[in-house]
């Protein structure tokens, strides 16, 4: 189906799509790809760096996230080889499977996050470089200079996959209110405050 950009996420919209009238054609599946391979090696670059200071800081948060690194890579590798196959034939097939392998309840993009995700592995990459004052590994938007249409593809889907951080530094839009999100956030507040308003109403009936 046809996708349309809300808010630096891309949502489903009223296309035909399907083998007759793809979404999408193997540029975009060669952007999508180029976008996260350099991610893949950004992440990998900065475990590796940081990784011996963090196995001894943490030894339990640095093998979980060896373990969902490594789960990671293999879907994204997977995926990357059947789309390289499809991209021609079935570009909209191609785009799903690399989604679906950096973020696995895709679509639509701004989907739900699930552990082992490339955007969970970032942030607590950048959270555990944080809580030991070391350089935190920042997302870099890979581009193409020698080719302007591809680079501002490169730039459209780098966009629409950021993490809400980094597409605050490129734009200035701020993560959109998220009302399930901030019941969750508050769920406590709430629930004292429904029981308050309970127990104000049960004794306003008994005082009748």
């Amino acid at each position: 189906m046809e996708r349309m950009q809300f808010g630096g996420r891309h949502v489903v919209g009223f296309g035909v799509g399907g083998w007759l009238f793809p979404d999408h054609d193997a540029k975009d599946v060669a952007a999508l790809i180029k976008v996260f391979d350099a991610r893949m090696k950004q992440l990998a670059d900065s475990f590796k760096t940081y990784g011996p200071k963090w196995v001894v800081a943490d030894p339990v948060a640095y093998n979980n996230f060896v373990l969902d690194y490594g789960l990671l890579l293999a879907r994204y590798t997977a995926a990357r080889a059947s789309a390289l196959i499809l991209g021609l034939a079935d570009p909209d097939k191609a785009f799903l499977l690399v989604s679906q392998a950096v973020r696995q309840n895709y679509p639509p993009d701004g989907a739900k996050e699930m552990k082992g995700d490339w955007v969970d592995l970032y942030r607590r990459l950048g959270d555990a470089q944080r809580s030991t004052n070391d350089p935190v590994y920042v997302d870099q938007a890979p581009t193409d200079l020698a080719d302007s249409e591809s680079n501002d593809l490169l730039m459209k889907f780098y966009k629409a996959t950021a993490p809400y951080d980094v597409l605050a530094r490129l734009t200035g839009e701020e993560k959109p209110f998220d009302t399930l999100e901030w019941i969750g956030e508050h769920k406590t507040a709430i629930a004292i405050g429904v029981t308050i308003v309970g127990g104000v109403v049960v004794y306003a009936l008994i005082k009748r």
